[in-house]
């Protein structure tokens, strides 16, 4: 459901049932000219307005958040927003912004988007934020625009749909017959930016599964290398070799580990 609360709660709940990445999509209203009706706003950059001011959600990163390094972290942006633009989609990357009470009005609109240069408003990202924010896994927004600061939401019409609906919402529009032609255009608007995430869905849940699983898969490796060292391949010893290290052996000489080698520093004792 809408609001900040609930998406926080919705995405402790996910946590709680073993979610090792949250993913938070639906509509979203344009703060920033630049984009447009069924445009696409991928954004880790949430902010809230709180109380009237901006509270930016920080990112969980390492070493809170290993699941997805710096590099992981660019390589899912490009490849997301390279098969998105593939696929004829307008992708922007940008900051987006959480209003518990929805903006409508331009004024409010354009005052948001000048203090926090958020892209886009919503009602729910920055809890989901949150959630990932306290677990200490990923978080991804992606938002379909489905009204933008050039044509917002009527305020007339929000007004007639939240007075009961049904007949309450014919009388309304039988006395004033111009809210239909403003309804049916808010619901032709909004039509298409769940198109546009019904069809990008596919693309967005592979890629993120895919990346996270190779990094996961890279770290399992990299953890069997260094729990395992009797594995690697060794070069044959030379048997001129022998005397030399048993004498350095009987000297109590020891190899110094190398820093820049996880496998060459011996792991701690439950009592280090």
């Amino acid at each position: 459901g809408p609001g900040p609360e609930r998406a926080l709660a919705a995405g402790r709940q996910l946590v709680q049932e073993g979610a090792e990445f949250l993913l938070c999509a639906g509509a979203a209203s344009g703060l920033d000219p630049d984009l447009g009706i069924g445009d696409l706003l991928l954004s880790r950059d949430v902010i809230l307005a709180h109380q009237g001011s901006p509270m930016p959600i920080p990112r969980p990163a390492p070493p809170i958040c290993p699941a997805l390094t710096p590099e992981a972290e660019t390589q899912l942006d490009q490849e997301l927003t390279a098969g998105l633009a593939e696929k004829g989609f307008t992708v922007h990357s940008r900051s987006l912004l959480t209003a518990p009470p929805p903006l409508f009005g331009m004024q409010e609109r354009q005052h948001w988007h000048e203090t926090t240069g958020a892209a886009a408003v919503d009602t729910e990202s920055a809890g989901a934020a949150l959630a990932a924010l306290e677990a200490g896994i990923p978080f991804l927004a992606v938002r379909a625009l489905g009204d933008s600061i050039q044509q917002p939401v009527s305020m007339e019409v929000l007004k007639a749909c939240s007075g009961g609906g049904g007949w309450t919402l014919v009388k309304t529009m039988l006395r004033n017959p111009g809210l239909f032609m403003r309804l049916w255009r808010m619901g032709r608007e909004y039509s298409r930016a769940l198109d546009a995430l019904a069809k990008a869905r596919p693309l967005v849940l592979e890629t993120c599964f895919r990346i996270l699983t190779q990094k996961q898969e890279s770290r399992d490796e990299a953890s069997n290398s260094c729990a395992h060292p009797e594995d690697a391949t060794l070069p044959a010893a030379d048997a001129n070799d022998a005397p030399a290290t048993a004498a350095h052996a009987d000297k109590g000489d020891k190899t110094e580990p190398d820093p820049s080698d996880p496998c060459s520093i011996p792991p701690k004792t439950p009592l280090q």
